[in-house]
């Protein structure tokens, strides 16, 4: 880990705390975040995806995207002792947090061949797309990836959110992630 990448994210953290609806933000990351090993340990992937999906319809979350984004990528960032990988604990948070304040992501699972000293190894990534583009995501993270499961497909039946989505400009621009 870059110790410096560790202070912001720490550091954003804190700043979250000072403000009620970032602490709320924060404090509902790290509960997500620290329940993903249980439920990827008792639920295959689909039952996952709908189990998050029942997360993000519980309540609206009042926030923009960029909040969102920063918030949960610097609580998933801090757990280093999590049993699964960074890019699947910051999509699965994004996810069910972003679905909270109606921007309608969708998250992609994704697999490649690395060839390193000579030993062919498969390598796993996890994104979200907006609208069917990278959302919050830096090109070089999920480029050469095949996509082996997306959710929701345009064929899964969403449960009704208790809220309206709100409208997504098409010109919503985030940080790409530094992570």
């Amino acid at each position: 880990m870059n110790v410096g990448r560790g202070l912001r994210n720490l550091k954003t953290v804190m700043d979250a705390l000072c403000s009620a609806r970032t602490r709320a933000i924060v404090c509902e990351a790290w509960r997500l975040e620290q329940s993903l090993p249980h439920w990827f340990a008792s639920e295959a992937l689909p039952q996952l995806m709908q189990r998050l999906d029942r997360e993000a319809s519980v309540r609206t979350l009042n926030a923009d995207a960029s909040t969102i984004v920063r918030c949960a990528d610097a609580v998933t960032m801090l757990d280093y002792f999590s049993p699964l990988g960074v890019c699947l604990r910051r999509s699965l948070v994004r996810y069910v947090l972003l679905r909270r304040a109606g921007v309608l992501v969708v998250v992609h699972f994704g697999a490649r061949k690395n060839v390193v000293a000579g030993h062919s190894k498969i390598a796993g990534h996890a994104w979200l797309t907006l609208a069917g583009k990278p959302f919050a995501e830096n090109p070089q993270d999920y480029q050469g990836f095949a996509t082996i499961y997306t959710y929701p497909n345009s064929n899964s039946q969403l449960p009704t959110p208790n809220f309206q989505p709100t409208p997504q400009p098409s010109n919503l621009h985030l940080p790409t992630s530094n992570i």
